[in-house]
This record gives C-alpha cells, sequence and structure tokens, in this order.
C-alpha cells in the first residue's frame, strides 16, 4: 500500500468520510500495523490541535468572503450541513456561493480570484506536532513548521529556505509551496509543487489540488483543467471538488 493511498484513509477515517469497506481495511491495519497506529494517532491529535486554534479565524475569513459577495435577490434552499470539522464544514458551506460568482461577476480575472478564495485553504502541517509558542521546537524544520501552524508563513518561508535539502525532499518543497501560496507567491509555489510531483510519491493528490488553484489564480485554465482532469479521474479526497471547478470553468468560457 503506497503512502499516498494511507494519508487519505487516514484523512477519511478521522472526518467520517471512508465507506464502510475503507473503515474495516483501516481498522484492520490499526490492529496489525504499528507504525500505522502511530502515525494515526500523532494525526488525529495534531487535526484537534488545529481544529482549536484554526476554527475562529476559518469562520471569519468565511465571514469576509461572504461580505465580499454581491447582494443576491434570489431564494436558497436550506441545506443541512453535517459539523465533521472545520476543514469540510467550511468547504460544504462556501459550495454554494460558487455557482452565483461564476455567473455574476462580468470581469473573467476577478471572478476566478474569487472562486480561488472560496476554494483555496493552506494545507494542515501533519508533519510535526503543534506547537503553539514554537519555544520547544529543536530542528529548523519543526520551526519552520511551527511558524506555518500559527499563520505566520513568510516567517515559514525564511526558515524553510535556511535547510539544507535536495529536489527530492517532498515534504519541504510541499510546505514550502504552501507558505508561498498563502503569500499570494504563485509562481514560487508552482515551482516547488512541481518538484514534489518530480520528486516522491508523498503529497501527490495534494499537489495537484493546489497546482490547479495556483493556475486559477494565475489565469492559466488550460493548466488548471490539466491537474483537475487528473484528479477526476481515480478516488481520492479532492475528486468532487475538481469537479466542481471543472464545471465551473467550462461553464464560463
Amino acid at each position: 500500500m503506497n503512502s499516498e493511498y494511507q494519508i487519505e484513509l487516514v484523512e477519511k477515517y478521522i472526518g467520517n468520510t471512508a465507506t464502510n469497506e475503507e473503515v474495516k481495511e483501516f481498522e484492520k491495519l490499526l490492529r496489525e500495523d504499528e507504525a500505522m497506529k502511530e502515525f494515526y494517532l500523532h494525526m488525529k491529535s495534531h487535526i484537534i490541535a488545529i481544529q482549536n486554534v484554526a476554527r475562529k479565524e476559518m469562520l471569519e475569513e468565511l465571514k469576509s468572503i461572504e461580505e465580499r459577495l454581491p447582494v443576491l435577490n434570489l431564494e436558497k434552499p436550506t441545506r443541512k450541513i453535517k459539523w465533521i470539522g472545520w476543514t469540510i464544514a467550511a468547504a460544504a458551506c462556501v459550495a454554494g456561493m460558487i455557482w452565483a460568482i461564476g455567473f455574476l461577476i462580468p470581469d473573467r480575472a476577478t471572478k476566478y480570484d474569487r472562486i480561488y478564495a472560496s476554494y483555496y485553504e493552506p494545507y494542515r502541517n501533519l508533519v510535526t506536532a503543534y506547537n503553539r509558542s514554537g519555544d520547544s521546537a529543536v530542528t529548523i524544520k519543526e520551526q519552520a513548521l511551527t511558524s506555518y501552524t500559527q499563520g505566520d508563513y513568510n516567517k515559514a518561508i525564511e526558515k524553510l529556505q535556511h535547510i539544507k535539502y535536495s529536489d527530492q525532499d517532498a515534504v519541504i518543497h510541499f510546505y514550502l509551496a504552501n507558505a508561498y501560496m498563502a503569500t499570494g507567491k504563485m509562481k514560487e509555489a508552482q515551482d516547488n509543487f512541481l518538484k514534489v510531483l518530480s520528486g516522491d510519491t508523498l503529497f501527490i493528490d495534494q499537489t495537484k489540488w493546489f497546482l490547479a488553484l495556483s493556475y486559477m489564480k494565475s489565469n492559466k485554465l488550460n493548466e488548471t483543467r490539466e491537474f483537475l482532469s487528473e484528479l477526476t479521474n481515480h478516488e481520492n479526497a479532492y475528486k468532487t471538488k475538481a469537479k466542481e471547478m471543472l464545471n465551473i470553468i467550462n461553464s464560463n468560457q
């Protein structure tokens, strides 16, 4: 079983989105594989920490996005959203806004900027345990990812750049790319994401998702379609959102 699939399986299990077959498979792995059990417990505790810290900031961001939308005189059906963690609920909250954005905003660049803002959120730090102050972080990598978790992306970039790493170090490139993306530096983000794809099998689907978003932000729709299409061709955590975004892009040409 490859590491990419294992990460997705853990995410789906924690988020209560796994199928019955996936639940059985994962629980069997937990019983038989100590390394998987340790990784699961680490990831679960880390996500809970991030939820507690980031929920308020995410809700404020969603409120800010909503305030920037045009006033619509449309009746909208009421939807019930099952709260299964702030990352999933946030995506569900903004999904209903996307179609209105795509059709009502005339300026193409602004339109895709708003779609990007509705879908984009920085990828969470799954590598190091969450440390609020950063005082006990020993290595530069731990310090960098603590800054990343706290939302201090410029400091994270500065520290990650001081780490000696190879082009094959997917973790460093992935989080460096995410930090660049969070600060609006799409070219630098894309360069590092592409190194992830060329050097490792870790974070492949995640990288394609963020590359698609970064190319949309850069108004490079052919590249956006390419990576979104790849994500729709197999089961992964981004398949549904990738289909949504493809529909939005294709309906606005």
